[in-house]
């Protein structure tokens, strides 16, 4: 999985788009489905660094239909939705079988890292001023 956008710092209440290139390293095909409810998606796990927060999410990658042979790549589309505590959070992205594993469960590698949420953008405390 690679990022094509992740931003490390993103601000307080703000959905965030972000962008991955996932590459099919196995032998068989994946589904990808505009169901949300089955076949395959990018799937993302968000948790407060602070353990006393408890804050965890998951988030889904666009949904579309398209089958990716073993070998290709395929970029998706995603939003980090609107966090409204700052603060460090980790990011896991993964591919998940919907209704059956995430693909870490079978010893896939996932994307981690962390983001920064910030005080909202100075222009729009303008606009909540005005």
């Amino acid at each position: 999985i690679e990022a094509l956008r992740l931003p490390k710092r993103i601000f307080v209440d703000e959905k965030t788009p972000v962008r991955f290139r996932v590459t099919n390293h196995s032998a068989e095909p994946w589904h990808l489905s505009s169901d949300q409810d089955r076949d395959m998606h990018l799937g993302i796990k968000i948790h407060a660094t602070d353990p006393a927060s408890g804050f965890t999410t998951e988030v889904r990658g666009e949904n579309f239909d398209r089958v990716v042979p073993p070998g290709a790549s395929v970029v998706i589309n995603a939003a980090l939705p609107p966090l409204t505590t700052m603060g460090i959070y980790h990011v896991s992205v993964d591919m998940v079988d919907e209704s059956v594993l995430w693909f870490a469960e079978m010893g896939s590698p996932i994307l981690a890292t962390e983001v920064i949420v910030a005080p909202a953008r100075v222009v729009d405390l303008q606009r909540r001023i005005e």
